[in-house]
């Protein structure tokens, strides 16, 4: 019983009281209803709430838009934006952030500036990249990833190379026995747990299916004490040695899938834009992985994948290595375990955005917002 209902019962002292109150309402209701159809009346009159082949405007106004692209123009600014690294915060960086502004004078935007947040960034030590081992008990090294990929064209031979890395991962030196686990999804996790606990184990897993930071923060969940994320030639070659770049499109081998760990805006900041004066949470509170995580590529997770013991996978999780793929743990070999090094650390840095605009006729306090990053992994 609604409320109205309930003090027509107690308080009317005939029927007619609570016909009045339940006609006044079904008016109103009515009355806006009405007036709600009129103003959208008027406004198809008006021609303002139209279809879109009725719509106010040029309907060529798309043609005309593609008309003005130029793919020669194109090809020039990839060609000088990617001639040279850029990671956030680089010096090649601040190069991009001014050729941008540059060319958007010279093409006529308004309004140009860059707005600079401060934000907390990601990066291994350069001096001490990460990398990962097989060693055996007696802690000898037996196997070692590439500390970088291989220089495959001349102008690829470039100063301010990042070693390959997972930005937010933790630091830290775990070691444990290697297990794999597919492509790190809940249902991969959730049916290799069936059969071995994953506490205190190293995980491979295989990039691709969902994102990069889920694989890793399940990894966690389950106890996992490091994970390796790697590029499995199934997925990026088609095959693990024949026709990839630089004579075609295909992954090589040591190449390596960057990539950040965390979406979602700045760490410290949660929710709010990283300006100078924001408030900041402490950093030991703030959402980061706790386990150190690396991506490597198919030539080295073949090393770590062909010498695995325990059960044969299903035929689903097969890659495109020649090698018998299986769960693990541990090595056919003996006792060897995977050991991991990772520098990566975070620390606060400037990021810059490069702002211009279009100003509309019609409507010019609405936006339509269109974006992409300037900053670079490597080239």
């Amino acid at each position: 019983m609604s409320h109205s209902a309930k003090l027509c019962h107690i308080h009317s002292q005939s029927a007619s009281s609570c016909d009045g109150i339940s006609f006044l309402r079904i008016s109103i209701v009515l009355f806006r209803g009405l007036f709600l159809a009129f103003i959208v009346r008027l406004f198809i009159l008006e021609g303002r709430l139209t279809t879109p082949d009725t719509a106010f405007g040029d309907s060529t106004i798309s043609e005309k838009l593609l008309d003005e692209i130029d793919p020669e123009n194109i090809r020039h600014h990839l060609k000088w934006i990617t001639s040279r690294t850029h990671m956030v915060e680089s010096k090649g960086d601040q190069l991009v952030v001014d050729y941008i502004k540059d060319s958007w004078n010279k093409s006529g935007l308004t309004d140009i500036k860059v707005v600079s947040y401060d934000a907390l960034l990601s990066f291994p030590d350069s001096n001490d990249p990460n990398r990962i081992y097989i060693v055996d008990e007696r802690n000898n090294t037996l196997f070692s990833t590439q500390l970088f990929e291989t220089i495959l064209r001349p102008e690829e031979n470039k100063s301010g190379v990042f070693p390959p890395y997972n930005s937010f991962s933790a630091s830290g030196n775990p070691r444990g026995e290697l297990v794999y686990v597919n492509y790190g999804r809940i249902e991969d996790f959730l049916f290799i747990n069936k059969t071995i606990n994953l506490t205190g184990k190293i995980c491979i897993a295989k990039y691709g299916k969902i994102f990069r930071g889920d694989k890793a923060w399940l990894g966690q969940q389950f106890g996992c004490a490091g994970m390796i994320l790697y590029t499995d030639p199934k997925d990026y070659a088609m095959s693990d040695a024949t026709d990839v770049y630089p004579n075609s499109w295909w992954l090589p081998g040591s190449g390596v899938q960057r990539g950040s760990l965390e979406i979602g805006g700045d760490h410290l900041t949660p929710g709010y834009p990283a300006t100078e004066s924001a408030y900041r949470i402490p950093l030991d509170q703030a959402h980061l992985l706790h386990i150190p995580v690396q991506p490597i590529g198919y030539d080295d997770a073949r090393q770590l994948l062909k010498g695995l013991r325990g059960e044969e996978v299903p035929d689903d999780w097969r890659g495109g290595f020649n090698i018998t793929y299986r769960f693990g743990p541990g090595v056919v070999q003996g006792d060897r375990f995977v050991q991991m090094h990772i520098s990566t650390k975070t620390k606060r840095g400037l990021v810059r955005n490069v702002m211009g605009f279009i100003k509309g006729n019609i409507e010019p306090d609405r936006y339509v917002i269109l974006g992409n990053h300037h900053d670079s992994w490597v080239f």
